[in-house]
């Protein structure tokens, strides 16, 4: 893990283009004091707070610390109630709901849903009866008042060579494949988005950030993998125009003011190929 207590968030409230990553609207707060080195961790935005949890950092730090966007100060929250370990809250992302954040699974594969009250700063565990053995890596998302998990893994590897032979061989399969997709939350079927020009990523990228913004999915950073055996960082940005959902298009200018046009009656085409 190598050492690095960069902070800085994108400006979205004004127009930029992503030809030149050094030139868009990108504030650098890593001067200020108090962060604490963390990789695999989840993170939480609570009006003007936000919650750094879990992950990997040095030995005595706190599970949780708190940035604090209107002072610009880090805090150590003080926890308590049921806390996860420390080695559990890695590869794991949370969703939030009201003041209270879900974490499930984690690093040692536990199937338990840990909550965390940001008011009373109480952890609890929930119980359940449904339960899945892809307790990290996973996507989640909230859906109204349920969370939608996607994909995943019980356990993770960062290198081709260290790799048990069936995620090797999964790797080895798809690493050509760079297609983008998506899930119809309506009919829950995959469908393959039109998207009516090129410039996405040309090599199969993982491990990357993908957030919606008004009518934009801009795809940040992240390893791109030109073989099965190399895997290389990028600091490469896109942009999906995500406005017309029979017609995506990738593009280099971003407009906060451009809004999602109704939607028509037939949207993407069915995939050829089960995903």
């Amino acid at each position: 893990m190598a050492s690095n207590n960069k902070l800085f968030y994108l400006d979205v409230s004004i127009p930029f283009t992503i030809y030149d990553e050094s030139l868009m609207p990108w504030a650098d707060l890593s001067s200020i004091v108090g962060a604490i080195n963390r990789t695999s961790s989840s993170a939480y935005i609570d009006k003007t707070s936000i919650f750094f949890i879990g992950g990997y950092y040095s030995v005595n730090s706190p599970s949780i610390n708190k940035f604090d966007t209107a002072t610009q100060q880090w805090s150590t929250p003080s926890i308590s109630g049921s806390i996860p370990l420390s080695s559990n809250l890695k590869y794991a992302p949370c969703v939030s709901l009201g003041n209270k954040i879900y974490i499930y699974g984690g690093n040692a594969s536990l199937s338990a849903m840990n909550k965390l009250n940001t008011s009373s700063l109480l952890w609890s565990i929930l119980s359940y009866t449904i339960t899945s053995s892809k307790t990290q890596g996973y996507s989640a998302t909230l859906l109204n008042d349920s969370i939608l998990y996607i994909g995943g893994t019980n356990q993770l590897a960062f290198n081709g060579w260290n790799c048990p032979n069936k995620t090797f061989n999964l790797m080895k399969e798809d690493i050509s494949d760079v297609s983008l997709i998506a899930l119809d939350i309506l009919a829950f079927t995959w469908l393959v988005p039109n998207i009516s020009n090129t410039g996405g990523p040309q090599q199969v990228l993982r491990w990357h950030s993908s957030t919606m913004i008004g009518a934009y999915v801009l795809i940040a950073f992240g390893y791109l993998f030109p073989t099965v055996d190399i895997r290389t960082t990028t600091s490469d940005i896109f942009l999906l125009d995500v406005s017309r959902v029979d017609n995506y298009r990738w593009v280099t200018s971003y407009e906060p003011d451009k809004t999602l046009q109704p939607i028509p009656s037939t949207l993407f085409t069915q995939p050829t190929t089960p995903q």
